[in-house]
């Protein structure tokens, strides 16, 4: 049987009777005023600007222009330091990115300098330097954050950003009566530069030849600029055929300002539908393994939250698969459905890429979609902040991994209870370097975990201290899905919201020589969770047979009677929730960090291709892939299966790569706090 019914406790039963009573019709965002309905050119990539961690889509053409470039300025003392020219109206439109040479490398030879600014990333400050007036003008001031004992020298790029427009004026468009808009807006933060004073941001509607109306009053005011988005919401009662949107910045004067943004105004309406298509609360533990889940049978209790409140009351897949065991590619595969061969540029959604994503689907559908992330290798830089209205990454090392984004996202919940809403939760939590809060020390000690070598697959001694700190992380996470479930029981969102929790590759600690992941293809570092609750899901449900990360997006629109994804790999699991097996010969296919590597499984069969490597497990008699030595090929029919793969996989990534008119970000520079995250991280050494 490939379908088990867990037994159903009374909390499921609750849960089911609460689910029977629909939800009031939620606020759904009927159109997104962008670009085009400014007269902006809209054929080129869409504006985004961070503003306190949160990107947004902006009004007018944001680019930058390089104002000044130096190579191999000398770091004395820990500072490096060059003069400029530069007008003082232009400083606050300034940004630094530089590159850091230890003092090894210290030279006076402008050509070495020169030459490995191709060699390394370049990363944007955003403190720690400042710009400061000398006699003969000004200065740039780089505080390297090693200390004064840093030597060594520096390469910096100076750039301006353009000025926004103070005033933009829409073409006409239409407004249903009883709608509301919805407006954010603010300024970016500038580093090195004096503190911006506060600015005023004014709206006027006209409608049907009719005077234009203030909707914020005298204007909103930003006192504190470049600290936070800043928002309002507006009802429009009557509504209106041809309606105008004014848009100014000004100072506290009153005069006119180029130093504010708007993101993209919302047209919001009631939803049309009696019972409103449910809210998505998709949830990614990052580096969580199924096999280490008491639910899934590991023998501590590391998540007893997640077992009573999303496995007895949802549907649980037991056998799915990350697609590659490294958190960009896996969580691409995520959102648009390809496996890593068919992206055309594996872990990157370049700019204008004709790729179509899952948040892109919910967002044409009429869903207000916000991104809470860790930052790292899930970031916007990389295009994961497709289709997101809003997309906040903090830094791994500036706040407590875990509860920062459980407690942002509970505030959100809070603040959009009665918004048609995706949210993606995305942390690190269960990541290396595996940092429990102080209330979870005390787990998984002296428990005989490891009595007789301890649960298969069998962990070397020296890494068994590893996996009881990853043990507690799992379940300091437990506790905080906890919270999280218990705010959408609070606000009464959970009558009306679609909980999906998984990860998006395992960990590995020594199980077969190599710890950690990305290396290697084995199911400590490749199978995952995959758990559904809410409206329609069948409680109390476990579903056997091989699934893949690809198949969440396809599954989750079926559920939303979306149409699918046109690229996408992956396959919906909706009827196996409702007992049609999924067949024995169900292949899924992943790939690791080895030339040529490519693999495929079904239930019988894990089939392993590289130009290192050839292996062929028997999943029946070897589950732990322990046995199967290296062999020559690969059994005829398997090798098929391999190849078959591959193909369509490059003819998918050749379709859309041919299609890819977007710009390259091979050159931006990385933000400081991403290259924070990723070295907190272990990506960066």
């Amino acid at each position: 049987m490939s379908v088990v019914i867990r037994a159903l406790a009374l909390p499921t039963l609750a849960f089911l009777i609460a689910s029977c009573s629909p939800p009031p019709p939620g606020w759904r965002v009927e159109e997104r005023l962008g670009p085009e309905q400014f007269g902006i050119d809209s054929d080129q990539p869409i504006a985004r600007s961070i503003i306190g961690a949160t990107a947004r889509p902006v009004l007018g053409l944001l680019g930058e222009e390089i104002h000044t470039e130096r190579t191999g300025i000398p770091l004395e003392d820990g500072v490096a330091q060059f003069s400029i020219q530069i007008e003082p109206d232009e400083i606050r439109r300034a940004n630094l990115s530089i590159q850091t040479f230890a003092a090894g490398l210290a030279t006076n030879d402008n050509t070495i300098a020169k030459g490995l600014q191709d060699k390394v990333f370049w990363r944007r400050i955003e403190k720690s330097w400042s710009i400061e007036q000398d006699r003969d003008g000004y200065r740039v001031i780089i505080q390297d954050e090693r200390g004064r004992d840093a030597g060594g020298f520096v390469n910096a790029r100076l750039f301006l950003t353009t000025p926004a427009p103070s005033e933009l004026r829409s073409q006409g468009f239409s407004i249903p009566a009883q709608s509301e808009l919805q407006f954010y807006f603010g300024s970016t933060p500038t580093a090195g530069a004096v503190p911006a004073p506060p600015l005023r941001y004014h709206a006027e509607l006209a409608c049907d030849g009719q005077t234009g109306t203030a909707l914020l009053g005298e204007g909103k005011v930003d006192h504190e600029p470049g600290t936070g988005w800043q928002s309002a919401r507006v009802p429009v009662p009557q509504g209106g055929e041809h309606c105008e949107l004014s848009l100014r910045v000004t100072d506290q004067k009153g005069l006119p300002s180029t130093r504010g943004l708007w993101a993209w105004p919302e047209i919001r309406t009631r939803s049309p539908r009696q019972v409103p298509q449910p809210n998505v609360l998709l949830i990614c533990l990052d580096t969580l393994r199924a096999d280490h889940m008491s639910g899934y049978g590991y023998p501590r209790e590391t998540t007893p939250a997640i077992d009573e409140r999303l496995m007895e009351e949802g549907t649980t897949f037991l056998d799915v698969f990350s697609t590659f065991p490294q958190t960009d590619v896996s969580h691409l595969s995520l959102f648009t459905g390809l496996y890593p061969d068919a992206q055309p540029v594996r872990g990157r959604l370049r700019p204008g890429s004709p790729v179509s994503t899952m948040a892109e689907s919910l967002q044409a559908a009429g869903y207000q979609t916000d991104a809470i992330t860790e930052n790292a290798l899930v970031s916007g830089l990389f295009g994961f902040w497709r289709g997101f209205d809003a997309f906040t990454e903090q830094s791994v090392i500036r706040e407590k991994l875990g509860p920062a984004s459980f407690a942002r996202a509970a505030k959100y919940l809070r603040d959009n209870v009665d918004q048609q809403f995706f949210l993606f939760l995305h942390t690190y939590q269960t990541h290396d370097p595996y940092d429990s809060s102080p209330e979870f020390d005390a787990m998984f000690r002296n428990d005989n975990h490891w009595k007789d070598g301890g649960p298969l697959p069998y962990v070397p001694d020296p890494q068994q201290k590893h996996v009881d700190r990853y043990d507690r992380t799992i379940r300091e996470a437990d506790s905080l899905v906890d919270q999280i479930l218990d705010t959408l029981d609070e606000t009464g969102l959970s009558k009306n919201t679609l909980v999906i929790l998984l990860s998006d590759h395992g960990e590995s600690f020594g199980e077969h020589s190599l710890p950690g992941h990305g290396f290697a293809f084995h199911d400590e570092q490749l199978r995952i969770p995959l758990i559904l609750r809410g409206p329609g899901i069948p409680a109390g449900v476990e579903v056997a047979g091989s699934a893949s990360l690809t198949d969440v997006a396809p599954t989750l629109l079926h559920l939303l009677q979306l149409p699918g994804l046109p690229q996408g790999q992956g396959r919906s699991l909706r009827d196996a929730m409702f007992g049609t097996a999924i067949a024995p010969d169900r292949e899924v296919y992943f790939s690791w960090h080895q030339k040529g590597a490519l693999g495929a499984r079904n239930q019988n069969w894990k089939s392993i291709y590289s130009d290192e490597e050839t292996r062929n497990y028997p999943l029946a008699t070897d589950p732990f892939e322990w046995h199967t030595i290296k062999q020559p090929a690969l059994p005829p029919d398997r090798q098929a299966i391999i190849e078959a793969h591959r193909r369509e996989s490059a003819r998918i990534r050749d379709d859309l790569t041919g299609q890819d008119h977007g710009t390259s970000m091979e050159d931006q520079a990385i933000p400081q706090r991403m290259e924070e995250s990723l070295r907190a991280l272990g990506y960066l050494n």
